[in-house]
């Protein structure tokens, strides 16, 4: 009865865009695929040049799934990165985030 997270990517890429201005949103889902309930403890995001959009509730059950949410708001020009630290109840999964301030 454990808890199994698979993320459909670890890595949301989001090319060039101008600074100041948001890109369109990029998702990644988990999705839990053992047999016992996967509790989120937490999700964070440490890079000042993307936006959290939506992200996971406290638990998914078995089976169940839910998307994460981010946009890309470079604060200056060059390449930017950053990380969604999702921290549960089996480990930690993380996204890397990637673009260019143009």
């Amino acid at each position: 009865t454990a808890a199994r997270p698979v993320l459909s990517s670890g890595f949301l890429t989001f090319g060039g865009n101008r600074v100041g201005n948001p890109s369109a949103p990029q998702s990644a889902v988990l999705f839990n695929a053992g047999n016992g309930p996967l509790s989120i403890t937490s999700v964070s995001l440490t890079g000042a040049d993307f936006v959290m959009v939506s992200n996971c509730g406290r638990t998914l059950a078995a089976g169940a799934s839910c998307t994460i949410t981010v946009r890309f708001l470079p604060q200056a020009i060059g390449a930017r990165s950053g990380v969604v630290t999702i921290t549960d109840n089996v480990g930690t999964q993380r996204i890397t985030l990637s673009g260019v301030g143009t």
